[in-house]
């Protein structure tokens, strides 16, 4: 399943909320410019799959700064950059260490917000 119009209207609902939630903890996380979202699952074997990530002033002044990029990064110039400069090589053990972190961070954080009125899961 690859596409958003083959869910039934519970699973769209579901995801919506899904999606809203993951937004609310990103934004509590990092307070980031931006939350952006992107589909994926046209390549084989994959199936249909959503990219989150928060977009940050310093994350955009990275990509101003690289030659390939434009020197004023949209959405678009930042979930490329994200996936050909972090998405497509392998972590260092030191990258490796952060993502543990931020991993547990997150779930943390995700617990705090399942514990209030009105977030769900």
């Amino acid at each position: 399943m690859s596409d958003f119009n083959t869910l039934d209207a519970p699973s769209l609902a579901e995801l919506g909320q899904q999606l809203g939630f993951a937004e609310k903890l990103l934004q509590r996380c990092y307070a980031p410019y931006r939350v952006v979202f992107y589909k994926l699952g046209f390549s084989a074997g994959f199936s249909l799959h959503v990219h989150i990530a928060p977009i940050s002033h310093a994350l955009l002044n990275e990509i101003a700064a690289h030659s390939s990029y434009s020197d004023d990064p949209d959405g678009n110039d930042a979930i490329l950059y994200l996936s050909r400069e972090y998405g497509e090589r392998d972590l260092g053990p030191e990258e490796q260490q952060t993502q543990r972190i931020e991993i547990a961070r997150l779930r943390e954080m995700a617990n705090e917000l399942l514990r209030q009125p009105g977030n769900f899961l």
